[in-house]
């Protein structure tokens, strides 16, 4: 660039040095958007702040006025109430002092058992009516003789439990002087306040010993801050603390928070503020700090005994909408503030709003919303549908060539693993080129597949639509892990399962890379068990390189997961474990067999489950088809075993061990198939107990009936007979003849043969049919041994049986 010419200094003139600094100097940008937005926020802020301040002070003047016009009421209501209480107390030792029970009492001039009683009954009446009364003492001047209405006791002064009560009784110089205020009673140890408030009423008669005789009325004190109690149950957000003391700094009645009852300075505190502030009548207010808490404390004397009256509230719980007025006063300005942005936001983007609609497309980004009066126009209205076309069609188009790269990435990888590949090696490399696998052909690869856990379960609980979803999830899952920590290729297989074909560098320690791909599988199935609540089963394989091995390393892996049999759901199965097997064929102990055998058969359920544990301890540490073989086996035998000394339980058998074998086939792990044998086994004790128990019903009439029934199905047949039947029932021949034969008095054959001579018998006489033709029904021969069974069984030859029935029948043609 040229530099630009300046002029010499000697010609220069003042004005031209101003126009330079003025053409140089930078333009500031003074926006209508920016200037509106900051005026709009200046006047909200200063608005909303000044509103804010004369809120927050109206309120604090407010609260407190009203806070202490609530306490004046609060404590005049408990003046009113000392008054009542007086004249309650009053009212009701003019009452005892007209009792003539009462003045019996206190005129005794000897002990007498029978005074004290209708004293203690006149008492007793009176405190049922008066529940803020605590107690009444009754004192027999001439006697020295105390009487409580609480323990019924009769004592003298010095042994009077009341001791305070009992020295100012049996002072004169005190009755001489009492003007009638209550006496605080005794103070409780923990909370220093009077438990009592003693009226002392003396007589006028004074007795020889300068005594007189009294009434003590005892009131409950707690009586004047009831009200309080029961105010601060129901107010949770302005709880009042409230303290009555006397003139000499005695707490007559509290009703305090658990943290004021807690402070042991609280009363000697209030006492010296109170001497603290000018002596006024009425109530008063102020502030007071106990412990670390600043109280709104108010105040009055203005009672009969002039007791104070204090009334303490926590200044927070006063000015706690105070602090609210002015969050609210802080949202105000926020909403204003926030209220002012969005009407300047909205302008600026009605004036920019073309401009940015235009930069928008161009970059490709989308577009946002246009105003009414721009989005109408036919010129703009025309860009926006194009580009919203192009963008849909591109969306369309990426789409389509992401699921088409998915799929034809699934299948080039599962033609691999099957191995049916037909293409040339020149040709794969070309495919795989293009589909960005080519690391395939030059990598160190290392295999692993993982399997869903009880994929019978997982088909049952969702249908065919979500699975191709379920899948496809656990391939993105998977994909988004293992790419962290390796580059891989993952994609699905069989439906059940998931390849992952990892890329390991040159040089790679084996027993190094083993523990990444553990944590990497271990990731896996803890993300799928929480997002998906699905488990599964790894295996890895070791380092191989080449495609044309990726078929045997895949059925190497599938037999690996067979290993879970031993491992359980979930494992991670590493080409080391393999090698732990067992080899050779597992053998079972026959003892332990014949035992197991023997347990079932005498029904030992619990004997026969420990035998089938001891005999399969070893069973699981060889693989899978050696486990299903041995447990087939075993199964099997003890079957045949139970068979031969039951063969009535045939049908029962038969069907537990088809019910088993069906479950083996679904069993993945070594619990499924100890949880089957357990039932099988079971099972079978429970079949062997019921034989035992009820074998007569088994043996007479089950066997029995299901040879008649057999009989009466098939005796046209002439090849039936004992063998057949036995064969078709399931037991032995012998064994179903002896049944029979103890139930039906008759062997099997005779059975047969009386149904068919019946039959013919029948046939004979209600049909027309010949003899050839009835005796192919019924499933006899026509031969000499025939003709003697007949005349056997009827008594007479064929012939005159023939010649009785035509007889007959023209005799009752005749009748007819």
């Amino acid at each position: 660039m040229k530099k630009k010419q300046r002029m010499p200094r000697s010609v220069s003139h003042p004005d031209v040095h101003k126009e330079e600094r003025q053409l140089s100097a930078p333009v500031k940008d003074k926006s209508f958007f920016r200037t509106l937005l900051f005026s709009l926020l200046g006047l909200s802020v200063s608005i909303t702040l000044l509103l804010t301040l004369f809120l927050t002070a109206n309120y604090f003047r407010t609260s407190l006025s009203i806070t202490t016009a609530f306490n004046r009421n609060l404590l005049s209501q408990t003046n009113y109430t000392i008054t009542q209480m007086d004249d309650n107390a009053q009212r009701l030792t003019q009452a005892l002092f007209g009792d003539k029970d009462i003045i019996s009492f206190l005129n005794m001039k000897e002990h007498d058992s029978m005074i004290p009683i209708l004293a203690s009954r006149t008492l007793d009446k009176q405190l049922m009516t008066l529940p803020f009364v605590d107690s009444i003492y009754l004192y027999n001047a001439s006697l020295d003789l105390f009487f409580s209405s609480k323990s019924g006791e009769q004592l003298h002064s010095g042994e009077f439990k009341d001791e305070q009560i009992a020295a100012l009784i049996t002072d004169p110089a005190f009755a001489a002087s009492y003007s009638g205020i209550p006496i605080p009673g005794t103070i409780s140890g923990t909370s220093h306040v009077a438990k009592t408030l003693s009226y002392l009423v003396f007589d006028s008669t004074q007795e020889e010993n300068g005594l007189k005789n009294a009434i003590i009325i005892n009131v409950n004190p707690s009586l004047l801050t009831d009200s309080m109690q029961t105010m601060n149950q129901f107010e949770d957000g302005m709880r009042m603390d409230f303290v009555i003391m006397d003139k000499d700094g005695s707490v007559i009645s509290t009703a305090l928070s658990p943290q004021l009852e807690q402070n042991s300075q609280l009363y000697e505190q209030l006492y010296a503020h109170l001497h603290d502030r000018s002596k006024e009548t009425g109530t008063k207010g102020s502030f007071l700090t106990i412990g670390d808490i600043r109280y709104f404390q108010s105040v009055t004397a203005g009672n009969k005994y002039q007791w104070y009256l204090m009334s303490l509230i926590p200044a927070s719980v006063i000015f706690r909408d105070i602090l609210t007025s002015s969050l609210a006063g802080a949202g105000i300005m926020l909403g204003v503030l926030l209220l002012g942005s969005l009407i300047c936001l909205s302008f600026a983007r009605r004036l920019n709003s073309p401009i940015q609609a235009i930069t928008h497309m161009i970059k490709g980004e989308p577009v946002e919303k246009l105003p009414s009066a721009l989005e109408g126009t036919q010129e703009f209205r025309l860009i926006l549908d194009t580009y919203k076309d192009m963008k849909k069609q591109n969306r369309q188009f990426e789409q389509m060539k992401r699921e088409t790269a998915y799929s034809i990435r699934q299948d080039c990888l599962n033609n691999l693993l099957t191995g049916n590949n037909t293409d040339s090696m020149e040709r794969i490399s070309h495919k795989l080129q293009g589909l960005n696998l080519s690391r395939l052909l030059t990598d160190i690869l290392c295999m692993a597949v993982l399997k869903i856990d009880s994929y019978d379960r997982f088909l049952a609980e969702n249908n065919p639509k979500e699975l191709w979803v379920l899948r496809f999830a656990i391939v993105n899952i998977m994909e988004e892990i293992a790419s962290g920590y390796f580059p891989c290729q993952v994609f699905s297989r069989d439906n059940d399962k998931f390849v992952v074909l990892i890329s390991c560098e040159e040089g790679s320690v084996y027993r190094i890379f083993q523990n990444s791909v553990d944590k990497m599988l271990l990731d896996v199935q803890e993300n799928v068990k929480r997002c998906m609540d699905l488990s599964l089963s790894a295996a890895y394989s070791t380092f191989f390189k080449g495609i044309e091995h990726f078929p045997s390393m895949y059925h190497n892996m599938k037999d690996s997961l067979l290993l879970k049999m031993k491992y359980g759901h979930g494992c991670i199965i590493s080409p080391y474990m393999v090698d732990e097997l067992e080899t050779g064929s597992f053998q079972f102990p026959s003892q332990k067999a014949d035992q197991l055998s023997w347990s079932i058969a005498g029904a030992k359920t619990e004997q026969a489950l420990e035998l089938y544990r001891q005999i399969t301890e070893q069973l699981f540490t060889y693989d899978y088809n050696e486990i299903i073989s041995g447990s087939i086996h075993l199964a099997y035998t003890v079957y045949t075993e139970i068979l031969q000394k039951f063969p009535g339980l045939k049908e029962e058998g038969t069907s537990l061990l088809r019910r088993f074998l069906a479950a083996l086939q679904d069993s993945e792990i070594s619990g499924d198939i100890v949880s089957h044998m357990e039932a099988f086994i079971r099972d079978m004790c429970g079949e062997t107990r019921a034989a035992k128990e009820d074998s007569s019903r088994q043996n007479t009439n089950q066997i029995t009936q299901n040879v008649c029934r057999i009989i009466d199905r098939d005796y046209s047949d002439p090849s039936l007979c004992l063998s057949s039947i036995a064969e078709e029932i399931g037991l032995s021949p012998n064994y179903i003849g002896q049944i029979f034969k103890t139930s039906m008095q008759k062997s099997v054959a005779q059975y047969i043969l009386d149904l068919r001579m019946d039959t013919l018998s029948y046939y004979l006489e209600h049909t027309s049919l010949s003899l050839s033709r009835i005796l192919e029904k019924v499933g006899i021969e026509k031969n000499n041994y025939f003709y003697t069974q007949f005349k056997k069984h009827f008594g007479m030859s064929l012939g005159d049986y023939r010649k009785n029935k035509n007889q007959m029948g023209q005799e009752r043609d005749m009748t007819e």
